[in-house]
């Protein structure tokens, strides 16, 4: 599992595991099985039989079921947790961990449903992937921004603007150094904006995972499949318009190098 997103498939080959090795579901049957190897063979069929049962009877028990799950959600939580090892800066760090925060109370929502909502589970963590990655690349432009304060840049501009030589080649490499430095003050103003696109979208999907924690909270299994599609895409929606800001940012940032 150590890439796989938690979905339906996951979590039943996960039970159909946990039952098939529950150490009192080998237990019995080994008993049966000695018993037969010493007393009767017919016995050892019989053990087939009362593995298999007891395996069935795990993989159908609902609370069984619900302590694998939030197991399995636990093991992709680790996972989520180890793709923050990069520090952040601390306003990028303060602005994701809001989303964060909704994150965690919405797997506990989940996990607490009275029903199984692994599609939508599988959609959140799609969505914080991406938004970890997006916080990665605005903290690179963040760091970037920071090398060298934009009134130095206008200084060297103005500078080179008003130097003027007899040596026509000296002038010509002052004209490109002077449009390249314009072209860099215009890049740095794109991403300046779009810092400022990223920090009303955290706020924005702060406050969406919000509403989407109290749509799961009123689930009900009656409205379970058409409550977990529309919520899903909910998610799906917020995941592209993540995946949008994040390559705007990351081209506009290919432009500088």
């Amino acid at each position: 599992m150590a890439s796989e997103l938690v979905t339906r498939r996951v979590l039943a080959r996960e039970l159909v595991r946990h039952a098939a090795t529950r150490p009192s579901n080998i237990a019995v049957p080994a008993a049966v099985t000695l018993a037969g190897l010493v007393f009767a063979w017919w016995l050892l069929p019989v053990a087939a039989i009362v593995y298999a049962a007891l395996v069935t009877m795990t993989a159908l028990d609902g609370d069984r079921a619900v302590a694998v799950g939030r197991e399995v959600y636990a093991k992709q939580r680790r996972k989520l947790s180890a793709r923050a090892q990069r520090e952040l800066s601390p306003s990028i760090e303060q602005k994701v961990e809001g989303a964060r925060e909704e994150e965690r109370r919405i797997r506990v929502a989940i996990a607490d449903a009275p029903v199984l909502l692994a599609d939508l589970a599988a959609e959140v963590e799609r969505l914080m992937l991406a938004l970890e990655n997006l916080a990665v690349d605005a903290d690179r432009v963040i760091r970037y921004l920071a090398e060298e304060s934009e009134h130095a840049i206008r200084a060297r501009l103005e500078r080179l603007r008003s130097a003027q030589t007899d040596d026509a080649e000296l002038d010509q490499a002052n004209t490109q150094a002077v449009a390249a430095l314009q072209d860099q003050l215009d890049a740095r103003a794109h991403l300046s904006r779009q810092l400022s696109r990223f920090d009303a979208q955290m706020e924005h999907i702060a406050a969406t995972l919000g509403a989407i924690r109290a749509q799961i909270v009123r689930m009900t299994v009656e409205e379970e499949a058409s409550a977990q599609s529309r919520v899903a895409q909910q998610v799906r929606n917020l995941r592209h318009e993540v995946g949008a800001a994040a390559d705007a940012m990351q081209e506009t940032y290919r432009d500088l190098l």
